[in-house]
């Protein structure tokens, strides 16, 4: 029992919410790993309805609360002004291969989407096309062609019909 501890506390690999707290020395906002779809895959896009769709409302709430407060721009209520608007960065890693990390990325954007705040949702993830199917997209150019081969974004993103405010700049 004592060398199975020792083995569980010297282990440096992240296995669940209790170890990714515990090496990250910060807590876990929103976990995913109990929202299943019915094949097993993992987390599908949830809704105000399910316990890990109100989570993610409630951290999306948090975080536009948080960093309205911190927006160094403020709107002068000129909408003939069309130059972008500085805004925030999120970034959503998983921890784990597979689509969980996407799937959180998703759910927070399209959280953070209801709020009322314009999202957009990069997917940088090659490996994965769990945020298409989960918002319904169709598969298209993105990221890759903007890297590559100099493609404006803003040319690129989609909008899924799903989740108003929400805009997405596929992998491709």
């Amino acid at each position: 029992l004592l060398a199975a501890v020792v083995r569980d506390r010297l282990d440096p690999r992240v296995h669940d919410t209790e170890d990714t707290a515990r090496v990250g020395a910060v807590p876990v906002l929103l976990d995913l790993s109990s929202a299943r779809t019915a094949d097993g895959s993992g987390p599908g896009l949830l809704t105000d309805a399910e316990p890990g769709g109100q989570h993610a409302n409630e951290f999306a709430h948090l975080a536009r609360a948080r960093l309205s407060g911190a927006s160094p721009v403020t709107d002068t209520g000129d909408d003939a002004d069309d130059r972008p608007v500085p805004g925030h960065v999120l970034v959503v890693a998983g921890t784990t291969p597979g689509r969980a990390g996407t799937a959180a990325a998703v759910n927070l954007a399209a959280a953070l989407a209801r709020t009322g705040s314009p999202t957009l949702l990069v997917c940088a993830d090659p490996r994965t096309d769990a945020a298409e199917v989960l918002l319904d997209l169709p598969p298209g150019p993105g990221l890759t062609e903007v890297l590559v081969d100099g493609e404006d974004p803003a040319d690129l993103e989609a909008r899924p019909t799903a989740v108003p405010r929400l805009s997405v700049l596929r992998h491709g």
